[in-house]
């Protein structure tokens, strides 16, 4: 458990680190880390990392790896990747189950 916390911690401290064109967001979603430039994104960017059938799915933010949702989005809504929370995603079918 304190593993998982250090990671996580890690990777927060990581998101919020400055690079010479600025700031860097790390996403977690499905086993992948990407990393974005911009604050503010398309959910579907997000979950095009991880399924082609964009439009079949909605996007969660979780609290931690495997944390409860902490709120969620449909393919053409925007994520601001500088809020709380927006580090770790998952996808889900929008009938309901686990993707």
């Amino acid at each position: 458990m304190a593993n998982e916390n250090a990671d996580e911690n890690a990777d927060e401290m990581h998101s919020n680190n400055d690079n010479e064109s600025g700031r860097t967001y790390v996403v977690h979603i499905g086993g992948v880390k990407e990393k974005f430039d911009e604050a503010v994104v398309q959910a579907r960017t997000i979950i095009e990392l991880v399924e082609d059938d964009v439009d079949d799915f909605v996007l969660q933010s979780t609290k931690g790896k495997n944390g409860q949702s902490e709120a969620e989005f449909t393919p053409d809504e925007e994520v601001d990747l500088s809020e709380d929370h927006r580090t770790h995603f998952r996808i889900m079918s929008r009938g309901g189950g686990n993707a």
